[in-house]
């Protein structure tokens, strides 16, 4: 199982791709990030505001501005 956190969740781009890793049997939806919709209720999750909030092991060793 592969584990993935979507930044700009809620954003054009990120919908879709939450979509497909909520659909794949493979991928674990873990963390959503986004500082302008933080709260907010998104594919069973709530969305971060903070990176902070987001599992470490979670980013797979990618670097976020």
């Amino acid at each position: 199982m592969i584990r993935v956190a979507v930044s700009g969740a809620g954003g054009k781009l990120a919908t879709p791709i939450i979509e497909a890793v909520t659909a794949a049997d493979d991928l674990e939806l873990v963390g959503l990030y986004n500082p302008n919709r933080a709260g907010q209720a998104m594919a069973g999750l709530v969305v971060s505001g903070s990176r902070d909030e987001i599992p470490p092991t979670s980013w797979g060793g990618t670097s976020l501005p």
